[in-house]
């Protein structure tokens, strides 16, 4: 094959590395809202507390940790929007698209979600299970979203494989255009 078109080939599957991975970083950089919150809450008897993020791989994996430091029972939810305009409305979410943990004085899970925005509620009033005593709690709330969601994986993967064979085919091309200048010098 003509060394000139071995190293266009190269340098077009180099440059569609640098696009595939320039779109993906650019499509995470998209994301302005992390989906990390952290803190204590003081919630009074018959409030709660609202927090909110934002998820933008497909099914980013979450972790959570909710746990009572004083007082009661609390609920703890993790609302799709629609979710959470039926909670303020008094109605229960629809079941298995949010995170519902009811009754707890401490939970933790690690579930997938799909993209979207979301609402962390932790709850002291009587919409759940834990009714309220009358005074007020203190929650210790964690909800981290990961760093590179698996849905984002295999454009990674593919990323890495077009760039290795992009910057080989433009290598090789240079390494016989030098092995082809030796010769012609009388080299071997």
């Amino acid at each position: 094959m003509n060394k000139t078109v071995l190293r266009w080939i190269g340098v077009l599957t180099l440059m569609s590395a640098i696009i595939l991975g320039g779109t993906t970083v650019v499509s995470r950089m998209a994301c302005q809202e992390p989906g990390n919150r952290e803190g204590v809450a003081q919630i009074s008897s018959m409030e709660f507390f609202v927090t909110a993020f934002r998820l933008c791989g497909d099914f980013d994996e979450i972790t959570f940790t909710f746990r009572v430091n004083e007082g009661p029972q609390i609920d703890a939810y993790i609302f799709t929007p629609e979710d959470y305009e039926r909670y303020l409305r008094g109605l229960p979410p629809n079941r298995g698209r949010s995170i519902v943990v009811e009754g707890v004085q401490s939970a933790t899970g690690d579930p997938y979600l799909p993209r979207g925005d979301y609402t962390v509620v932790i709850d002291n009033t009587s919409f759940g299970l834990a009714q309220p005593t009358g005074e007020g709690v203190r929650v210790f709330y964690d909800v981290a979203a990961s760093f590179i969601p698996i849905s984002d994986m295999p454009y990674y993967v593919l990323f890495g494989l077009i760039l290795i064979a992009g910057l080989l085919i433009f290598f090789l091309s240079f390494a016989s255009r030098i092995r082809d200048s030796d010769r012609e010098r009388g080299f071997r």
